[in-house]
């Protein structure tokens, strides 16, 4: 009966969630002692100058509240009993196997470093002269995630694991991907809830500055078409201004402003403190501004329009 309730999606939600196209095209700054012209050198440094690093944190208890608090505690105290090493992606995971007492769960791991001098990443085909991919980005948009209410990114701890450092996310069991989606014409149980997610989604992405969004890196679980979002190494980009077109609307639900305007900068800067440098913290709120001012100019366009 579920499934004959079931129909699929439009075709325009391919336009909101690209798919995967350029996989492995960045190259991590001064690696395996690749040369580069000395003017891009000069830029990348002093990018990553301006850029800097945040200090090492650290995790000893869990930051969330409710459902959120008890799925980080388990990341945090769990014993790791298995993991195994991820062929896709560019960040080179780990999923691993936790048990804590009779509980046992998935997870995924990441302790990626890296700092390009030049890419070319996402849809947008935005030519990004420096940029980091950095573990400490996940657990980042988690808490960011939370702070204006979204719900999409999984649970994500700083976690470590024999000598290594870095983010361990809630693995999402049962999920299939857009992609699936799409290359295998699966149907959704409730497209209205998919296309408010996919909108909540483009404003995060813009937020965050994460033009690496695609297929692959969205999640969907059914029953319920519960909408999960993954893979945000990349983002937190110093840019301040929105990685999007001026006539390009964000599409977002109802209360999604006055959930943005919600925290205090100072809620934002605690929670990010060690996780992002000083710079990526005030790129943050300076989009969350440009968002709101940018939601603003539509709603009095739509006003103007409807008399």
């Amino acid at each position: 009966m579920a499934a004959s309730r079931r129909v699929r999606a439009k075709s325009a939600l391919a336009e909101i969630i690209p798919p995967a196209r350029l996989a492995g095209r960045a190259r991590p700054l001064f690696s395996r002692g690749a040369r580069a012209p000395a003017v891009l050198l000069a830029v990348a440094a002093a990018a990553s100058l301006a850029h800097g690093r945040p200090p090492a944190p650290t995790q000893t208890a869990p930051w969330g509240s409710g459902e959120d608090a008890e799925a980080e505690r388990f990341l945090l105290e769990a014993e790791v009993v298995e993991s195994e090493e991820l062929g896709s992606g560019v960040t080179l995971p780990l999923r691993v196997t936790l048990r804590l007492g009779d509980r046992t769960g998935r997870a995924i791991f990441k302790d990626v470093q890296e700092e390009y001098a030049r890419a070319v990443t996402g849809s947008s085909r935005l030519d990004d002269t420096y940029f980091t991919d950095r573990w400490q980005h996940e657990v980042a948009a988690y808490r960011l995630d939370r702070l204006i209410g979204l719900g999409l990114v999984p649970p994500t701890v700083i976690r470590t694991i024999g000598r290594r450092t870095g983010s361990l996310q809630t693995w999402i069991e049962g999920a299939f991907s857009e992609r699936d989606r799409v290359e295998k014409n699966l149907s959704l149980e409730n497209p209205a809830r998919f296309q408010e997610a996919a909108g909540r989604m483009k404003a995060f992405d813009a937020l965050i500055y994460n033009v690496d969004r695609n297929q692959r890196n969205v999640l969907i679980v059914e029953p319920g078409t519960r909408v999960h979002l993954v893979d945000h190494s990349r983002a937190f980009r110093l840019r301040k201004q929105l990685p999007i077109a001026r006539k390009e609307s964000l599409p977002v639900p109802a209360g999604f402003s006055e959930r943005l305007a919600a925290p205090p900068d100072e809620a934002i800067r605690a929670a990010l403190e060690g996780l992002l440098t000083k710079a990526q913290i005030g790129a943050i709120l300076a989009r969350r501004k440009a968002i709101a001012e940018k939601l603003e100019e539509e709603r009095a366009a739509s006003d103007r329009e409807a008399r």
